[in-house]
């Protein structure tokens, strides 16, 4: 379960980026996440709701998600597109000779909340 760990590193940023930012309530955290993650929305959702209330100002947050597929380019033939992990392999030619150019991501997009 390492979303609770991931939930845990979301409010320790937003909580620096809240202090720097004269913030007192955030109201919405939105993140971008790569599939190569592997989270579970449902259970993202879980231990956000559990934790905000232990983090000053943060008690009304809500989190939203924009999930970003797993996509790969092939090094033979070129082929660009999304994957399912764990299977990098290029449907154009069959290669395994790909790199990984979207679905690592774990970004805060944008925190909202009053002053």
């Amino acid at each position: 379960m390492h979303e609770a760990s991931i939930v845990k590193a979301i409010f320790e940023s937003c909580d620096e980026i809240r202090k720097t930012g004269e913030i007192t309530r955030v109201t919405l955290i939105k993140i971008i996440v790569g599939g190569m993650h592997h989270l579970v929305p449902q259970v993202m959702l879980h231990y956000f709701d559990l934790m905000k209330k232990e983090w000053c100002g943060f008690e009304s947050a809500e989190l939203e998600m924009t999930i970003v597929p797993v996509k790969v380019t092939c090094r033979k033939c070129g082929w660009s597109g999304e994957v399912e992990p764990p299977i990098f392999m290029c449907e154009d030619c069959g290669s395994f000779e790909t790199d990984m150019i979207q679905g690592k991501d774990l970004v805060i997009e944008t925190i909202q909340g009053e002053a």
